[in-house]
């Protein structure tokens, strides 16, 4: 990976996104058989700044009382909804070992993903920290970016705003805010 492939948000250091939804999203896609990592600079409630970092060149989960460093797992299954980086585990898989596929490049049939990290159960766990906000952000090489996304809901793409009112306030899952949401062919469901 090159050094000068890489967007850094903001630019400066002194400065602070202050970003505070404790959700963060990213809508990516990974460059085939190439190699990508992001950053995610947070700050927390007693002004430590924590780094993020997610990327399909980690083996395994590292992490100390500022940094956390998350192996990037692959989609397996063509029905999997979503992953929970805090487990590395397909949320409707309780066997870990069979589903995960740690590290190395990216797949040849590289799709566009739709990741959604929340900060504070990340930080919670792994640092015994509370969040505050994000500082920066830094996305790397090999990677294609349609957006980045902070907020204070959890969204989920298979909730359709009728089934969201259907559920009333039962739920803290959102159906996904029209700007966000990738769009699907006529026929075709969200995880294809």
């Amino acid at each position: 990976m090159s050094a000068k492939n890489l967007i850094i948000i903001p630019k400066k250091n002194n400065q602070d996104l202050g970003l505070y939804g404790p959700y963060f999203y990213l809508q990516f896609k990974p460059v085939p058989a190439k190699f990508f990592v992001f950053h995610i600079e947070v700050v927390t409630k007693d002004d430590l700044v924590v780094r993020i970092s997610v990327s399909n060149l980690f083996k395994c989960l590292k992490c100390t009382s500022t940094w956390i460093q998350f192996p990037y797992r692959y989609p397996i299954a063509q029905s999997e909804t979503c992953v929970d980086l805090i487990t590395s585990r397909n949320c409707k898989t309780s066997n870990i070992e069979k589903d995960v596929n740690l590290g190395g490049p990216s797949p040849q049939n590289s799709r566009w993903t739709f990741l959604s990290v929340n900060l504070q159960e990340m930080l919670n766990f792994y640092t015994n920290n509370q969040f505050s906000h994000i500082k920066a952000i830094q996305l790397c090489a090999n990677m294609h970016v349609r957006n980045v996304f902070t907020s204070d809901s959890e969204y989920d793409p298979e909730i359709s705003f009728q089934d969201a009112k259907k559920m009333n306030a039962l739920h803290k899952l959102t159906p996904i805010p029209r700007e966000m949401a990738l769009p699907v062919s006529k026929g075709e469901n969200w995880n294809e």
